[in-house]
């Protein structure tokens, strides 16, 4: 598993991005989410987060799923950033659409980066 964080280069105060690499299970994603919280990466100017997931396998079930939207839900300083999730394959695009489907976060699928920057900046 490896995760890099970096600032976009158009909009380095407006969206951050998360690529993520080799196998990555729910566990892995919430320990990513909390390391950006623990180093204060995210403030107010943040206005979206891209999850790259296009060339990980992500291994993640139905349950750790739950937890991971049990996690995000209970975080309030992801309340009102849009949470954009960078993924190519059916079988990964499933967890997005759920979450977007089944919590109050702003979370959406793309298939490119340049997608998600425009939701993201645009809305």
């Amino acid at each position: 598993m490896g995760i890099t964080y970096k600032k976009h280069p158009l909009y380095p105060k407006d969206i951050l991005i998360k690529e993520f690499k080799g196998a990555i299970s729910g566990e892995d994603i919430i320990a990513s989410w909390e390391e950006l919280r623990l180093s204060n990466s995210i403030n107010k100017n943040v206005k979206g987060i891209i999850n790259d997931l296009s060339i990980c396998d992500l291994v993640m079930t139905m349950p750790e799923f739950g937890k991971l939207m049990e996690y995000l839900k209970g975080q309030d300083y992801l309340k009102n950033i849009k949470l954009a999730v960078i993924t190519d394959t059916p079988s990964t695009v499933v967890f997005p659409m759920l979450g977007e489907s089944q919590t109050n976060l702003l979370i959406k699928p793309f298939c490119t980066t340049k997608s998600a920057v425009d939701w993201i900046m645009n809305g």
